[in-house]
Order: C-alpha cells, then sequence, then structure tokens
C-alpha cells in the first residue's frame, strides 16, 4: 500500500478516535518529516511494508524505532504509536477481508488511544510506552469486543472444576484484558462478554460455557474490604471465582491508580478520589500490591460461576 494513504488513514483515524488536538498535529510533523520524506523516510516506508508483510518481527522493527528516535533527537516512543498508526489501513483491509464488523476494528484500534493516554500521564509525551504490546492487535490475536479485549489462549493452571464442568489444563480459554478507557459498569462488561459468545463460538467447556480467564490487579480478593462495596472494581470482581491470589512489592500495578505519581512515597499520594484514599490505606496497611487470576463461565447471557449465584 502506498506510504501516502497509510498517512491519511492514520491521519483520519485520530480525528475518529477523538486523539487530542495536539497529539494529531505532533504527529503529522512525524509524519510529514520522517515517514514521508527526510533521511529516514525509505527505510521506515519499507520497514512499514514488511512488517504488514509479516517479513519483519515486531522486535526488531521496533528496536530500530529507537536508534532512530535516539539518532533524531524525538521520543521513540512518539514513533511507535505513528508506526503502529501507519499500519491501521492494511489492517482495516484485513478485517474486511474476514468479514469482521467495522465496529470491532474501531474498537481494538481505540487501544492506541488508550496507551498515547498512559504514555502521556507517565512518560510526558505523546506516543506509545508498551512496545510490543499493540503487536497484538495487528496479527489479529487480539480483538476489543465493546468495553473489552479479548484473545485466545490454553488454560495454563491446575484444572478446573465447577458444578461438574472440567477445564482441562490446556484447554482453549479466553484471555481478557482491561483497558484504561474509563468505567466499566456491569452493563458494558455484560455486553462484552455476550459479544466474546458469539465472536468465539468454538471456545466452549461443557458443551456451552465460554471460560474467560483474567490476571488483573482488579482481581485483588481484599478489594471486597477495603474498596467501596458498590463500586465498579469490586463488581467486577464479583464477576470471577478467583482461583488464585497474592500479592507483590510496591508499586506493582498501582501506576494504574496514581498515575505518575506512584514514583512519590505513599504518604505523599494523591488522595483525590475515593480509590485513592482507599488504595492508600491499604498500601499503609498491607506494604504490598495485590493481584488476583479468575474464572468465568458464561453460557451467552449470564455467569454461573461466580458469587452472585446468578
Amino acid at each position: 500500500m502506498d506510504m501516502t494513504k497509510r498517512v491519511e488513514f492514520a491521519v483520519e483515524l485520530m480525528k475518529k478516535l477523538n486523539f487530542p488536538s495536539d497529539a494529531i498535529g505532533f504527529f503529522k510533523l512525524i509524519e510529514s518529516g520522517y515517514w514521508l520524506s527526510g533521511p529516514y523516510a525509505e527505510e521506515l516506508q519499507k520497514m512499514q511494508a514488511d512488517y504488514m508483510a509479516g517479513a519483519i518481527e515486531k522486535q526488531p522493527a521496533l528496536e530500530r524505532l529507537v536508534a532512530i528516535g535516539a539518532e533524531a533527537q524525538i521520543p521513540h516512543r512518539s514513533l511507535h504509536e505513528v508506526f503502529y498508526l501507519n499500519a491501521a489501513a492494511e489492517l482495516y483491509e484485513k478485517y474486511k477481508e474476514r468479514g469482521i464488523d467495522e465496529q470491532i476494528f474501531y474498537d481494538s484500534m481505540s487501544d492506541l488511544k488508550w496507551k498515547l493516554m498512559e504514555c502521556r500521564e507517565l512518560r510526558g509525551v505523546w506516543g506509545n510506552d508498551t512496545f510490543g504490546w499493540s503487536h497484538g492487535f495487528f496479527i489479529m490475536d487480539r480483538f476489543a469486543l465493546g468495553r473489552l479485549q479479548f484473545e485466545e489462549r490454553e488454560h495454563n493452571n491446575d484444572d478446573y472444576t465447577f458444578g461438574g464442568i472440567t477445564l482441562k489444563n490446556g484447554d482453549p480459554v479466553l484471555n481478557m484484558h482491561i483497558p484504561s478507557a474509563g468505567p466499566f459498569p456491569r452493563e458494558l462488561r455484560y455486553a462484552s462478554y455476550r459479544k466474546a459468545y458469539e465472536f468465539y463460538p468454538d471456545i466452549r467447556v461443557g458443551g456451552k460455557y465460554l471460560p474467560i480467564r483474567c490476571s488483573s490487579w482488579l482481581l485483588n480478593p481484599d478489594h471486597d474490604k477495603y474498596l467501596d462495596p458498590n463500586s465498579n472494581i469490586v463488581d467486577f470482581l464479583h464477576d470471577f471465582d478467583v482461583f488464585e491470589s497474592g500479592w507483590d512489592e510496591l508499586p506493582g500495578d498501582l501506576w494504574r491508580v496514581f498515575g505518575h505519581h506512584i514514583s512519590k512515597p505513599v504518604d505523599e499520594l494523591p488522595t483525590d478520589t475515593s480509590l485513592r484514599r482507599n488504595y492508600v490505606r491499604l498500601m499503609k496497611e498491607v506494604g504490598k500490591a495485590g493481584w488476583g487470576r479468575g474464572l468465568i463461565l458464561f453460557d451467552g447471557e449470564k455467569i454461573v460461576n461466580n458469587k452472585r449465584g446468578e
């Protein structure tokens, strides 16, 4: 695909996904000065084409962008984001070829916005700080189905049994991620579960249940003790049968709660929201960052193995 078409699609995609205007302007300058012209244009254009053709792996491509960033004195995280934005035009065509709904494409590409905002919060630059995370979307291994993101994996824990149904080690399971896209109330989560049930018809246990696995700080069982029982986080926790949990040394994933403040001592962390206040209390009392790993068995309408007894 012609590089100009890639760039034009990238600019329109940023607008459709409501990228901040400052970010759009900055990335347009990078497009003009690096991908469309300048001393690196030919190399970047070839690397872009090779990446989407599967002729180059993500690691050497992204490492070369780090090197170019250092040579040109431009944030390599910004180059990472533009690299993925420029890949979106061909990805869009692949979605069409596979007959995947256009909305799933745009929901999946929204992850580039969430990574953009995380990078701005944590690094102070418009870019993508996750290095190869976005790659999963571009090889069509991971999809956003509404509010949540999913990818097919194998159950790599002990056999899980509930009500006579057994998910064995090595059985297919749907792995779930929660992007930093704002609130995730029950109605949005269940809409995503239903979409996943339709999108992955071949992943079933017991003949009719979709097994959904998640490993996250959000599934820390102690949230029942420390957080508002009416919060979305606690409600999300109760979607799952948490079969494993533990604690990591601080800060763990708690940058998701405190953003760039996470490097501060606990006594100096902001307490401007109830979540932050409760987490400061948890950190003072426990001194570690919790996590959990759980499973949902979803029959297309309801969860059959959670604490709510649906």
